[in-house]
């Protein structure tokens, strides 16, 4: 018989046949079979069903034991006894998958007999032993199917804690296959039987909780290689309540390292590829509380930002999107306090979504819409990257949005970060491709930021600054150098100018709030001015010496008033370090520019404009000292909407202008939707858009001062009605326009922002009032050069001149000089003429959100250097792309940008919004600022490096030193961590390491708020 079997098994015959003939010749095997065909078959059986090496003949022999043994049960009953098992046992060390396949076949054959019990304890004597023994997951997969079939054969007491522990420690080992399907198949399917089993073990064995998740802490937490994702085939049967205590347990425990606590979490989130796994998630996110919750910032932040891209790509599987798009959206909508972690997966969001949408599944499409409003709200909370954001804008522009009130819920159920102030942000980030150096947020304090990047690329400013020979007594200007100097040398991609803060911080600013970079300046400025003079006053020079902020920032306006009744006129000078520009009222553009367009008319066609109520140029002078004006009224835009082709061609596209929408370019009126606009949090954001320079000729426009705001004309000695004038007698070298977007609603008692689009010209020329005893020079050079300031990709950006006369020249010629006023006067026989002053544009700082209160500042700027021009250089309007490139200053991030790019910033973003710029003067720029020798080609490379004091140099050199040692040490920690994977190296937790910057960027998004504090870090 044995020889039949073999040489059928050894046959040429397909192997379907070679099974078909064993088995129809086994089953003629009726009545009395002769011992030694029966011993033949039954060790042929086995010896088939134990062989390693060949599948046919395990699944032969288990064919041929089946078909004989249901034929011969008391022959095989005979055979498979106890002794055998053990004699059978006892000559084989290691067991294989096909012994416990026969072990079952077996176990099958003799139940209900008397000796199937004592077979029972022989396997629960020695289960745990084959586990231990063989940690492979095919073998322990295969004994797990052995138990859970006959749970008598379960070890007990200790055994099974170490069975249990034995299968963990196999699925840690798993090697998962990369090549075939099926055996990937065969992977996942082996997980589940062994998490099968331990489940009914842990149903049945409540004891065996702790020590197994101990365990698994254990293997995740140990330093090297990381283990199989082949734990989360178990860990899904954890209730909800066992994973938070475990999670609290871990995180909270003072024993458990950080490092060690780090690799849980990456392995943890590492578990999201194991397809078909269950409460992965829930572990995950659990986690992550818990440890938000003990304080382990540095922890989160380090194993977010490395692993938030690989959580990102897994969305790509649909098998394990579900819970990949639920951790994904924790980890981001959590770190608020920074956008490093958005910023990681942002530029991946157009291509996922591109698949996502040629996958139309149903899974696609429910991931498309969660995806859509996890960006939405995360771009609302990170505001400020418009280039960045802007492709992610348009993959979206198809899907829902969510409103901003779930925003603001989504973000407080997940802010973890808020609850740090001061949280270290781990590694040594690579300087930014422009060479520039960024500026870390000390929380919220991107005014700051903002202000000093837009400073310090005024190369004249700068100059002077460094030129200042000061002592410890001028904080401000000791500490400003010091920053400018960082920014132009250290090897830093970002300097935390901390020390700078503590001394221009104004008194009156919280530290960690946000607050107004225009306010800011202000005081900025005055604070140098105040240093400057101090040391002035000190030294005694004889004439006082005009301050550097003098300089360059400090204009003077003249005020006149001039009463209606006699024509006397009394002027005053005013200084001025900004003009701060309200928008118009309802009304007083409109009747302007009606009045223009009648005077534009023949004498036989004009008509008379009759007005129901005040003339449209009676206005209150308080009204317009006001921070942005009346919000209760809107401009009317019957005027704005008919906008001529020059003011269109002349400055950059706005965000309603540049609008295909209907809706957005359609005027609107001051009816009925007046009060739903200032119910919201931003008003004016539907209003049409206004130019720059609409907005200075309203604050150059006459006003008539009547009724309860009549002045007293000292010529009358009486209340008269006047006219009130202002006009630039003195321009600055550097003019600073602040558009007053913030405002004060009286009826709701709210603060709000004014979300008017507004336009800005590159380049602006103003008219300027000379009086008696300017220098003639200036203004023949204000007159007659007229540098180019415009590179080739700007020709379409026509310059042009503000303001219309409201007064005749017979009107100004009869103005009546009154002597013996002790203001400045006008006498009618002093020569008074008007000419232009250009401005190039130099910096613009942009305000993100709906409130002063809240959201976030960055800054475009330019290098001022190139854009002066000495008289007598003929090379300096020819300079190549890079003397004119723009960038953007986002905190501790720097990047290229371009005029035309951020222009029409606020057509995609509409809360972003300029509000301060910085124009230079080129048409007469003072000589004394940058010295010959600077000038030229080389004259900002002279600015950036030349004129920096060696004490000031030295200072960075010392710290671009400990920076180097800084990154070697980190370097050998990490070479040590890899060569000593079993032992712990604590991390340097040294606070004054000034790499390990503070939180970059002020988060919150607009009009966002905390219970921990006003604003998120």
């Amino acid at each position: 018989m044995d020889q039949i079997l073999r040489g059928i098994a050894s046959s040429d015959h397909v192997e379907s046949v070679k099974k078909s003939l064993i088995q129809q010749l086994v089953s003629k095997l009726n009545g009395n079979v002769p011992e030694d065909q029966n011993r033949s078959i039954f060790e042929i059986g086995t010896e088939w069903m134990i062989d390693e090496n060949s599948q046919f003949l395990n699944e032969t022999g288990r064919l041929l034991l089946t078909t004989w043994a249901k034929r011969q049960k008391d022959v095989f009953q005979k055979y498979f006894t106890e002794s055998f098992l053990l004699s059978f046992l006892a000559e084989r060390e290691n067991l294989s998958v096909s012994f416990v396949d026969y072990l079952r076949t077996s176990l099958d054959l003799v139940q209900h007999t008397p000796q199937i019990f004592s077979m029972y304890t022989v396997i629960r004597h020695r289960a745990h032993i084959w586990a231990e023994k063989n940690l492979n997951t095919d073998f322990c997969a295969a004994v797990a199917r052995l138990l859970i079939e006959y749970n008598h054969c379960w070890p007990v007491g200790e055994n099974l804690l170490q069975f249990n522990l034995s299968l963990i420690r196999a699925l840690s080992k798993t090697e998962l296959p990369k090549t075939s399907k099926e055996e990937m198949t065969a992977c996942i399917q082996n997980g589940a039987v062994i998490g099968a089993l331990l489940n009914k073990m842990w149903t049945k064995n409540k004891p065996l909780l702790f020590p197994v998740l101990t365990e698994i802490f254990k293997i995740i937490s140990k330093v090297g290689d990381s283990p199989s994702v082949a734990l989360a085939s178990v860990v899904q049967y954890f209730s909800t309540d066992i994973i938070d205590s475990a999670t609290n347990l871990a995180a909270s425990n003072p024993s458990v390292s950080e490092e060690s606590l780090a690799h849980s979490l990456t392995r943890m989130i590492k578990w999201l590829s194991w397809p078909g796994a269950k409460k992965v998630d829930q572990w995950i996110i659990g986690f992550l509380k818990a440890l938000a919750s003990n304080q382990k910032h540095s922890i989160l932040i380090s194993v977010t930002i490395k692993e938030v891209s690989q959580v990102f790509s897994r969305l790509l599987f649909p098998v394990v999107r579900g819970s990949t798009m639920v951790v994904l959206s924790h980890m981001l909508l959590s770190f608020q306090h920074s956008p490093q972690a958005f910023h990681e997966i942002v530029v991946l969001v157009p291509s996922l979504v591109q698949t996502l949408k040629k996958e139309d599944s149903v899974s696609s499409q429910a991931t498309l819409q969660t995806l859509a409003e996890l960006m939405h709200c995360l771009m609302y909370q990170h505001t400020g990257f418009p280039e960045l954001y802007g492709p992610v804008v348009d993959c979206l522009q198809d899907l829902p949005k969510p409103s901003e009130g779930m925003i603001k819920k989504w973000l407080a159920q997940s802010a973890w970060s808020a609850q740090a102030v001061n949280i270290p942000l781990p590694g040594f980030a690579p300087k930014s491709e422009t060479g520039k150096t960024g500026l870390a947020n000390l929380g919220n304090t991107c005014y700051m930021n903002s202000v000093l990047q837009a400073l310090y690329m005024l190369d004249e400013f700068r100059f002077m600054i460094f030129s200042h020979h000061g002592d410890h007594n001028q904080p401000v200007i000791h500490h400003l150098q010091q920053v400018f100097a960082f920014l132009s040398l250290t090897q830093r991609s970002a300097f935390a100018p901390s020390k700078f803060l503590q001394v221009a911080r104004p008194p009156w600013f919280a530290p960690g709030t946000q607050q107004d970079c225009s306010e800011f300046l202000k005081f900025l400025l005055d604070r140098l001015s105040e240093e400057e003079k101090s040391q002035n006053n000190s030294n005694d020079e004889g004439s006082p010496r005009r301050s550097l902020v003098e300089e360059t920032f400090t204009g003077k306006l003249m005020v006149c008033l001039c009463c209606r009744r006699c024509n006397n006129t009394s002027c005053r000078e005013e200084v001025f370090t900004d003009l701060p520009l309200a928008f118009p009222q309802t009304g007083e553009l409109e009747g302007r520019m009606v009045s223009d367009q009648l005077g534009e008319l023949p004498s036989d066609d004009k008509q008379p404009v009759e007005h129901d109520e005040k003339p449209v140029t009676s206005t209150v002078s308080s009204d317009r000292s006001l921070k942005g004006g009346d919000i209760t009224h809107n401009v009317s835009a019957a005027g704005l909407a008919q906008k001529t082709v020059e003011d269109s061609d002349a400055v950059a596209p706005s965000s309603s202008h540049s609008s295909t929408s209907v809706e957005s370019s359609m005027p609107f009126s001051a009816g009925s939707s007046v009060s739903s606009k200032c119910r919201e949090a931003g008003v004016r954001a539907d209003a049409p858009h206004i130019s720059l320079t609409e907005m200075l000729e309203y604050f150059f426009e006459p006003e008539i001062l009547e009724g309860s705001n009549q002045y007293h004309c000292e010529h009358c000695h009486s209340l008269q009605d006047a006219e009130r004038t202002v006009s630039i007698s003195n321009a600055s070298e550097f003019l600073v326009l602040t558009l007053k977007r913030f405002a004060y609603n009286v009826k709701t008692q709210q603060r709000s922002k004014i979300l008017q689009s507004v336009s800005y010209p590159m380049v602006l020329k103003l008219p300027r009032i000379h009086l008696k005893g300017v220098d003639d020079k200036i203004e023949r050079e204000a007159r007659n050069s007229v540098p180019d300031v415009n590179d080739n990709k700007n020709d379409d950006i026509v310059s042009y001149s503000c303001f219309k006369s409201k007064r005749t020249k017979q009107e100004h010629d009869s103005v009546v000089v009154d002597s013996s006023s002790s203001d400045t006067s006008l006498s009618s026989n002093e020569e008074t003429f008007t000419a232009d002053i250009v401005y190039a544009l130099c910096s613009v700082i942009v305000h993100s959100g709906t409130s002063s209160e809240s959201g976030h500042y960055y800054c475009y700027a330019r290098s001022s250097a190139h854009l002066m021009r000495r008289e007598g250089d003929k090379s300096s309007s020819s300079r190549s792309d890079d003397q004119d490139t723009w960038y953007l200053f986002n905190d501790s991030r720097v990047s290229y940008s371009a005029f035309n790019s951020f222009a029409d910033v606020s057509r995609r973003f509409p809360k972003d919004t300029p509000y301060v710029l910085v124009y230079k003067r080129v048409s007469s720029f003072r000589a004394t600022i940058i010295p010959v020798e600077n000038s030229g080609d080389s004259a900002q490379d002279n600015l950036v490096s030349g004129e920096i004091r060696q004490e000031l140099a030295d200072i960075v050199d010392r710290d671009n030193l400990l920076y180097l040692q800084e990154r070697e040490r980190q370097v050998m920690n990490t070479a040590k961590r890899k060569a000593w994977s079993n032992f712990y190296q604590p991390p340097d937790d040294d606070d004054d390491d000034p790499s390990k910057g503070p939180p970059g960027s002020c988060g919150g998004g607009p009009g966002f708020t905390t219970p921990f504090n006003r604003f998120v870090f």
